[in-house]
């Protein structure tokens, strides 16, 4: 493959924040991709290297933008590569530490990604299609990810009370990914006027990932403190079933919860603050929580939980586990998509399922290696995308091209989140075609 052109520049994600993109020019065209940026991230993850300086309230990325263009692209246009591992080792390598602190994955993967397509391109496939055939996944028919929709913002991603971050519909008993959409895009809208008729028109506004943020003031101002934040908790997991009935789909959409406990998690005391966005705490230790989501799993249609505790409270998920076999629970925070930290969990049998994001890595071969290792434990993996997006629809094709249960890109809302699922829509067609 010759490289013509290598060009590193700055755009800003959904949140209003620099982030690098990469456009790579060859002699088949360019390949441009960006990278995402999470809110509540996990101590584990791949630096993002940010200038931590008063300029966009320290989310500057000059320095990043300046090793590109003075370190790592004069670099790499001196060399030969044949595959796609070659370069992500020689990304990592040229970085030289344990969690790309030196670039800062925001540098390293962008290039990865933008690699990756050019890659493919070389070699006449679709993006998927190289992504499997770097993966080595015996298939014999490809099968797309069902897509999990974060319809209820709370947590770090939402301006309210609600203390988990994700309430998502999963539309398991669609036949299509085309119809998984439509259900969503119909039960969201339910959502919209239930929420409208209930809390009143403020309670429509959105959060981070395009689900509906609702403050609850009113259903809350009836409700003593201790039990508030179960209360809120519960009426988002009704609203969405609600939701879900109104659009005619009552067994056929299911359930999914992003905790991201981390946040509300005390390390000094080693317990849980459900109200940690109130006045008052509303303190769990962790068998009372573990006790809770078995409460919620038997009571509501549920199919995953992910993070349901803190991301070194490895004792925690060990607890969840042992008492509920049938539970999908996924490591985000806990794992990082780090391949160490995936077997000591299935050492510690503390997950089945991996929440793969390749920013929490950095390279695309190093998030393959985290999917084959997940797939060598039986665990089921979903490729999700960040907080702060952009328009870049990779994961769309790392999901088929793995052979991922599961994708999550947000709310089938706003443009950066729909733009993963309009990909997904796109490669149906083309393998039905086949």
């Amino acid at each position: 493959m010759k490289i013509k052109n290598i060009s590193a520049q700055q755009i800003f994600d959904s949140r209003g924040f620099p982030t690098v993109e990469i456009t790579i020019q060859t002699e088949n065209g360019h390949f441009t991709d960006s990278c995402p940026s999470g809110s509540s991230t996990g101590s584990a993850e791949a630096l993002e290297l940010r200038d931590q300086e008063q300029e966009f309230h320290g989310k500057g990325i000059k320095k990043a933008l300046e090793n590109l263009n003075l370190k790592v692209i004069p670099a790499i246009l001196k060399q030969e590569f044949f595959n796609q591992r070659e370069v992500d080792d020689f990304l990592i390598k040229l970085d030289g530490t344990k969690n790309k602190s030196m670039l800062g994955a925001n540098s390293i993967l962008p290039l990865s990604l933008a690699f990756c397509r050019a890659f493919a391109s070389e070699m006449k496939l679709e993006l998927y299609e190289y992504i499997k055939h770097i993966s080595k996944i015996p298939l014999n028919s490809y099968t797309l990810p069902v897509p999990a929709l974060n319809i209820i913002n709370g947590g770090q991603h939402a301006g309210n009370l609600i203390p988990f971050q994700e309430f998502m519909i999963i539309p398991l008993g669609a036949r299509s990914f085309e119809e998984s959409m439509k259900m969503a895009s119909e039960i969201y809208h339910h959502l919209k006027k239930i929420l409208q008729n209930k809390f009143g028109l403020q309670s429509t506004n959105i959060g981070d990932e395009g689900g509906f943020a609702p403050s609850f003031n009113k259903f809350s101002s009836e409700i003593n403190d201790d039990t508030l934040p179960i209360k809120i908790i519960e009426n988002s997991i009704e609203l969405c079933l609600e939701s879900i009935d109104k659009a005619g789909y009552k067994g056929k959409v299911k359930l999914g919860i992003d905790v991201a406990a981390s946040c509300f998690y005390s390390n000094e005391h080693d317990n849980y603050d459900l109200n940690y966005k109130g006045n008052n705490p509303v303190i769990y230790d962790r068998s009372k929580l573990a006790e809770f989501y078995n409460q919620i799993y038997q009571k509501y249609p549920f199919v995953s939980i992910e993070d349901p505790f803190s991301e070194e409270d490895w004792q925690g998920f060990q607890t969840l586990i042992s008492s509920n076999k049938k539970m999908i629970v996924i490591g985000d925070d806990l794992l990082t998509t780090n391949i160490e930290r995936i077997k000591k969990a299935a050492k510690l049998n503390c997950c089945n399922g991996l929440l793969l994001k390749l920013n929490q890595i950095g390279t695309v071969s190093e998030g393959i290696d985290a999917a084959l290792e997940a797939k060598k434990n039986g665990w089921t993996i979903m490729v999700s995308h960040r907080s702060g997006e952009t328009l870049d629809d990779f994961i769309s094709d790392l999901a088929v091209g793995i052979q991922a249960e599961y994708i999550k890109s947000g709310a089938p809302c706003r443009g950066e989140r729909v733009a993963k699922y309009n990909r997904l829509l796109k490669i149906e067609r083309k393998l039905k075609k086949k």
